[in-house]
Order: C-alpha cells, then sequence, then structure tokens
C-alpha cells in the first residue's frame, strides 16, 4: 500500500525536493513550538498542526469540506470494479474486538463490506508497461473503513486520495456511522522507516517487528508525528474534508505488524466525536 498526498501545497502535494528552504505555512499556529524542542522534529511538528486543525477550527487551514461525489470518478475516466468480501485478514482480529461487522453475508446487507477498485493509467502508459495515475483499493461496512492500496503521481490533476476516499465511504455507507479507519500492510517508505527506526525502539521499550498492538494517544509526540507521516497525513486531510472541523478528532493510533514474515505494518485510526 503507498500513497502520494502531503498538505502543505494543497494540502495534498509535497514541496519540491529542490527547494533550499521550506517556504514559510500561513496555516502555522505561532503557539506550536519550534522543531527543535519536538521529539521526533522531522514529522512531530506537522502531526502537532494536523491535530489543531482537526480539534480547534478557530486554527487556520487549509483543507476545505470535499464536494466529490462517487459519481464523479466516473466522469474523470477511472476503470472502476466493485467486490463483495468480509474485512481484510490483517484487521479480523480487531474487528472481532471492536464489535464490528466480520462476515459476508448475503442476506444481511448492513453486515457486507463493500469493496472498491480504482484505477486511471497515466498518458504515458503504454501496452507494454502500464503506469497508473492513481490507484486506490479498500473496502468498508457501516462504522469501519479499511484502505489497502491508495497511490496517486506527484502533480496529477485527479481528486486527491483523501477526497476519493471520502467519495467511496459515503457511496456505500453513512459517514456518521465512521469510527475506525484501517490502513493494511503500509508500503509507503517515509512511514515504515518512521515505524521501524524511530518508534520501535529501546527507547520506547519496542522491538522491531511486534505483533502485540500499542495504542499512542492523541497529543503523545508519538502521535503526533505518525500523524506527519506520509500516511497520517492522508488519514488526517480524510478526516477533514469529510466532517466539520472541531466535531470530529483522532483519538488515537494504533500500530502493529501482522502479515506471513511479520514485517507488515498495519495502522488503525480511532475516530471520535468531539462534544
Amino acid at each position: 500500500m503507498s500513497t502520494q498526498e502531503d498538505p502543505f501545497t494543497h494540502p495534498d502535494n509535497p514541496s519540491p525536493d529542490n527547494a533550499s528552504s521550506p517556504p514559510a505555512n500561513p496555516f502555522a499556529d505561532p503557539t506550536t513550538p519550534p522543531p527543535e524542542v519536538f521529539k521526533y522534529p522531522q514529522f512531530q511538528r506537522a502531526g502537532s498542526l494536523r491535530q489543531q486543525w482537526l480539534t480547534d477550527p478557530a486554527v487556520k487551514c487549509p483543507i476545505e469540506k470535499s464536494t466529490l461525489h462517487f459519481r464523479d470518478l466516473w466522469k474523470e475516466g477511472f476503470d472502476i470494479h466493485f467486490f463483495r468480501d468480509g474485512p481484510p485478514y490483517q484487521c479480523i482480529a480487531d474487528v472481532i474486538t471492536l464489535g464490528l461487522p466480520i462476515e459476508f453475508r448475503p442476506n444481511v446487507m448492513d453486515d457486507n463490506y463493500y469493496g472498491t477498485t480504482i484505477v486511471k493509467l497515466a498518458a504515458h502508459s503504454t501496452p507494454e508497461k502500464c503506469i497508473p495515475e492513481c490507484v486506490w483499493t479498500g473496502r468498508c461496512a457501516p462504522g469501519v473503513l479499511c484502505i489497502e492500496d491508495m497511490e496517486r503521481l506527484p502533480g496529477s490533476e485527479l481528486p486527491y486520495i483523501s477526497q476519493i476516499t471520502r467519495a467511496i465511504f459515503q457511496k456505500n455507507c453513512s459517514i456518521l456511522t465512521l469510527r475506525y479507519v484501517f490502513v493494511c500492510s503500509v508500503v509507503n517508505v517515509e512511514t515504515m522507516d518512521f515505524v521501524e527506526k524511530q518508534l520501535y525502539t529501546p527507547m520506547n521499550n519496542l522491538s522491531f517487528p511486534s505483533r502485540e498492538e500499542r495504542s499512542w494517544e492523541e497529543g503523545t509526540p508519538e502521535y503526533q508525528a505518525l500523524l506527519g507521516t506520509r500516511i497520517g497525513k492522508v488519514v488526517a486531510n480524510f478526516v477533514l474534508c469529510t466532517f466539520d472541523r472541531g466535531t470530529k478528532r483522532i483519538a488515537r493510533i494504533v500500530t502493529w505488524y501482522a502479515g506471513f514474515n511479520m514485517h507488515d505494518l498495519q495502522l488503525r485510526f480511532d475516530l471520535q466525536s468531539i462534544v
């Protein structure tokens, strides 16, 4: 599962790699500490800012509510496929524990997982070499969204991954039910490297890899740093473009490893309403 989505310049496009210094961020909260006081300076400041965007509507935020509908994806020329199944195997233990829909039962529509894959090839694709400009695969049921693959080429003019995610979930389920977002078998290098090399270390009393789930609560340095990685930004952007700011927060981020070789990173983002 990979992705290209970042947040200061849409907020989903990364800054140019050859920039001599990062541009001033007009959406930064002046009360946010400078990077040198963060435990994880590479990511924590960006995550702290997103935490503020989610919880405090008074803080300026570049992400607006999305108006993209599923029918717009057809108009954009996506090749779209649907399937029905249970939850991804990486999520089954959590799905059971959390009381979420667990199986495919054709006669119980609310318990079905609605699977969707969308693909649009880049203009420079050839029959010999297919290059996707944007890909999204996942499944959802009332209360839960499982993202299995997402990728969007830098500079693409197609809708952002966060907007696509919202449109797909809303086609199948009421957005008001959403409580959990799983990102399965992460392959985004930035997020993987942070978790493996900075999070799962003796400093945090953790070893890599670990099958045991670890919860990182809102406001902790680890939570903020995870929210500031590429995958964290995508999920934060999704929440921001889906719900009114100040009404929904990401209460915690859960990490663990699964898969046949025990090196597949799994993430779960727990959403809660702000009273």
